[in-house]
């Protein structure tokens, strides 16, 4: 995994725009192999840190906000990476546009009632921090099927 994370990476920044002030938001393809099975760590941009291991199963292992994750799971639609987080201060779905920066890096932007949230986050290959459920009972099919919008099928809601 960690070739491929290293190559994506390096496909990702020959993608990125010549000049400065353009963007060049990630599509599903090149989105699905640089966060299934890989973790991101970073801050927002009020301070507050975040670290989410993304399992293959769509489970959302980690810390959001210094609150650990509990039924999270994430997703795929289009171009944008969608979590699902079911408890906690910030219940709901987030979907986020995601563009690459250096040295495996990553900025998002969230989309969302003209949100002007970003974040910014480091890509490590696989679990690096450990991130689990606990053993705790896991189930995202509850949340994800309050949305009304289609998902990316290849990306499964996880339960246990």
């Amino acid at each position: 995994m960690r070739g491929l994370l290293s190559g994506m990476v390096m496909i990702m920044f020959a993608l990125l725009p010549a000049q400065a002030g353009e963007t060049n938001v990630l599509s599903g393809p090149i989105l699905r192999e640089l966060m299934t099975d890989n973790t991101v760590t970073g801050r927002y941009d009020n301070g507050e840190s975040y670290s989410e291991y993304h399992a293959p199963d769509g489970r959302v292992f980690g810390h959001n906000n210094r609150e650990p994750n509990e039924n999270a799971c994430w997703d795929l639609r289009q171009d944008m990476v969608c979590y699902y987080y079911a408890k906690g201060r910030a219940k709901g779905e987030f979907c986020w546009a995601i563009e690459a920066l250096p040295a495996q890096g990553i900025r998002a932007r969230l989309l969302k009632d003209n949100s002007q949230r970003t974040i910014i986050g480091i890509v490590q290959a696989g679990n690096p921090h450990g991130h689990s459920d606990n053993g705790k009972p896991w189930s995202c099919d509850p949340l994800s099927s309050e949305n009304s919008k289609p998902h990316d099928s290849r990306t499964r809601h996880a339960a246990r």
